[in-house]
């Protein structure tokens, strides 16, 4: 399994810093994955 794409869109939020996309093997998306500042 390859990732082949993945989109990052920002957000000028506290903890929430953004949202990403990953794509696998250009055929796979999981959409909506949180990035999230944190202590750990």
């Amino acid at each position: 399994m390859e990732i082949t794409e993945v989109r990052i869109i920002l957000r000028d939020e506290d903890k929430l810093k953004g949202f990403a996309n990953v794509t696998f093997d250009n055929a796979f998306v999981v959409r909506g994955m949180k990035i999230i500042s944190g202590n750990n």
